[in-house]
């Protein structure tokens, strides 16, 4: 059975600007958007703007609520934001730590519980004239239920020489989650095997990745044609460890449409390899 893209588990469809709660008492930090289940806020690793300003999408989720991954699984969508109205932006980099698996009722999603802080990157046009950033942040707040929202944030920072904030530690923890090619953990992604259709529309996809310490609990994350969905990993380790077989069931090969045709062979995936605090990502 093919998994749906969006779940609500009741009839329940609320999209709205949601109230800026109170100042935050920090220069480096917009107001906190509130809702029932989590805040959200912008902050800034400096006090101040320059070419490049490190900036953090910052959410507190209550227990059991979760916001979601790039890309979320067999449900949900991910977290969005619309720069309109922001004064000296040139662009913004949004950046995503590596996700958890949540697994309930058959279903994989991805995406994060308790806390998270996207990292961003945002360059202004006038390094001179101190960057304004505007914020529509669109979101899914999911537990059992899942509740769309939008939240309106605001930063403003001078131009200055650069000035650590309150938020550079934490913007940093966050991005040093955010997955690359894997040298810095000693994870190294080998190679991405299709081993044939188990039916018409169904595949399976074989990671075999590599690890100067010992795995301890390895899991991998696909990315491909948006048809497809992937079920939950069967992980084999050998050599001491070192060497993770991953296979991963792809469903949905009989939605495919473009070239090279319905199946796995001749198409770019992205992987991202989770274990713990390591990560690695390769396409």
């Amino acid at each position: 059975m093919r998994p749906i893209s969006l779940i609500f588990a009741a009839t329940i469809s609320i999209l709205a600007a949601m109230p800026a709660g109170a100042a935050s008492g920090d220069s480096a930090a917009s107001a906190w958007s509130v809702t029932d289940q989590m805040r959200l806020r912008l902050v800034s690793a400096s006090t101040t703007a320059g070419n490049e300003t490190r900036l953090g999408l910052e959410f507190e989720m209550k227990p059991g609520w979760k916001v979601y991954w790039r890309s979320p699984g067999d449900a949900g969508f991910p977290p969005s934001i619309d720069w309109q109205g922001s004064r000296n932006l040139k662009a913004a980099e949004f950046m995503w730590p590596v996700p958890h698996r949540f697994s309930v009722q058959g279903l994989e999603t991805l995406g994060y519980k308790n806390s998270v802080v996207f990292p961003i990157a945002a360059r202004a046009e006038d390094s001179a004239a101190g960057l304004d950033v505007h914020a529509r942040v669109r979101y899914l707040a999911c537990d059992d239920i899942c509740i769309p929202y939008e939240a309106k944030l605001a930063l403003a920072l001078p131009a200055g020489a650069a000035q650590p904030s309150a938020f550079a530690h934490l913007i940093d923890k966050y991005a040093a989650q955010v997955p690359s090619d894997g040298k810095a953990h000693g994870l190294s992604i080998e190679r991405l095997t299709a081993l044939g259709a188990k039916t018409a529309g169904n595949g399976i996809l074989r990671v075999v990745a590599h690890a100067d310490l010992p795995f301890e609990a390895p899991d991998a994350f696909l990315e491909g044609a948006p048809v497809l969905a992937y079920a939950k990993p069967s992980v084999k380790l050998s050599d001491g460890g070192r060497l993770a077989t991953i296979d991963i069931e792809v469903n949905g090969l009989d939605l495919l449409e473009d070239a090279p045709g319905k199946k796995l062979t001749g198409r770019q995936f992205t992987v991202t390899l989770a274990d713990g605090a390591r990560s690695a990502e390769k396409k």
